[in-house]
């Protein structure tokens, strides 16, 4: 919240808080010059953005508004799930993380496939289904996002008007290029 230069007195008149009784009565003038120089900037800066206080009083309620709840909210969701490299973060000890993976192991060239994986700081990196893999070239790695439960059955995510329960819906890409990957195409 942006600290206020001005103020309301008892008879409805605008003035600078500095410039009350007790600053003028002691001679403070130093701290009412820098406040009107505060001042001076801020009307500045309000007068480069073009707005009219009524528009900015429309800004600051569609700020309010649910839409842009909704989009702060997406956003944050979103940010939740991007790839991170691991040698900017690695995930929580323990963790099951979705993984892009190269190497060798056992015959098979695995070339930037999705798998999942847990970050152990002694051992490295364990990818499911293949734990005696020495050294995967894990290139990045993101957080998983809710398992199904009855939080997104209740949303009505797949009752929504224009959206139907198909494979695309029910298999987001990341998913159905996994089960490719590691489980064949029969189950993708």
């Amino acid at each position: 919240m942006m600290k206020r230069l001005t103020e309301l007195d008892e008879n409805g008149n605008i003035r600078v808080k500095a410039f009350n009784i007790e600053n003028v009565k002691s001679g403070n003038w130093k701290v009412m010059i820098n406040e009107m120089y505060e001042l001076q900037k801020r009307l500045y800066a309000y007068e480069e953005t073009g707005l009219s206080p009524e528009q900015i009083k429309k800004l600051n309620e569609f700020e309010r508004s649910q839409l842009v709840t909704i989009l702060k909210e997406l956003a944050a969701e979103r940010a939740k799930y991007h790839w991170i490299l691991p040698e900017m973060k690695l995930p929580e000890s323990g963790d099951s993380v979705l993984v892009t993976v190269s190497g060798h192991f056992g015959g098979m060239i695995f070339q930037d496939a999705l798998g999942l994986a847990v970050y152990d700081p002694v051992v490295g990196w364990i990818v499911d289904g293949y734990p005696e893999w020495e050294e995967p070239e894990v290139k990045a790695w993101m957080h998983l996002p809710e398992a199904y439960g009855s939080d997104v059955e209740q949303s009505g995510i797949f009752e929504a008007e224009g959206v139907d329960a198909t494979k695309e819906a029910v298999y987001p890409e990341w998913k159905r290029k996994l089960m490719q990957t590691f489980l064949g195409s029969r189950r993708g």
